[in-house]
């Protein structure tokens, strides 16, 4: 007769003598342990950063520009290079710059308006580098949420000049494409930095309305 308890099964032998064996063919195997979610979000942390944003505020009001991180050594920046009057930067592996503005942004007399994609919201833009005849140019583009190969410039609402500035011999010069926007009272700075080329803009917080 058996009786099994726990882990180990009593045998009861024919002489009423009682004995231990090892029900180890009863044991059940155990699941594998589930990674703990505090090591999940750690591997997560981990991944490479593949978009950065660029923020101003005015008296509250925030301005953000997202934009992915093509580097001096893809295919983005070789056309860069190469780029004929007219065509805008093209970026191939990430969505377009978007820009999200909740206060109107004035660029010498050029205006770029809140409430473009619905009334009292802010403008939400994608925002395009073009080489013009003259220099360089940085276009304010109604379809806001597009990947950056899919530029309409019939959809532009707003284009400004920038200064641009080629420093070869700069010890300073980003892998990776950099935007930085600054605020002092109502007036902004716009700078665009990557290899050795420098853009920048200076522009106006205006009031929110059209």
């Amino acid at each position: 007769m058996i009786f099994v308890l726990g882990a180990s099964a009593l045998i009861i032998t024919s002489s009423l003598g009682v004995s231990t064996a090892n029900a180890s063919a009863f044991a059940v195997e155990p699941k594998a342990a589930q990674e703990p979610s505090s090591q999940a979000s750690q591997q997560r942390s981990r991944r490479p950063v593949t978009r950065k944003t660029a923020t101003a505020r005015f008296d509250g009001k925030k301005v953000d520009i997202s934009y992915g991180l093509p580097t001096v050594g893809g295919p983005e920046f070789a056309e860069l290079q190469r780029l004929e009057p007219g065509s805008v930067l093209r970026l191939l592996s990430s969505p377009a710059i978007r820009m999200r503005a909740e206060i109107a942004l004035e660029f010498g007399d050029v205006r770029v308006p809140t409430g473009n994609v619905a009334p009292n919201y802010p403008g939400i833009y994608s925002v395009w580098l073009r080489k013009s005849q003259n220099g360089w140019e940085l276009c304010f583009n109604d379809e806001g949420d597009v990947w950056g190969t899919q530029y309409n410039s019939d959809a532009d609402r707003a284009v400004v000049g920038l200064v641009h500035e080629v420093d070869e011999g700069s010890l300073h010069s980003p892998e990776q494409l950099s935007f930085e926007l600054t605020a002092e009272g109502d007036e902004g700075r716009l700078e665009i930095e990557w290899g050795e080329h420098r853009w920048h803009a200076g522009f106006r917080a205006a009031s929110a309305s059209p």
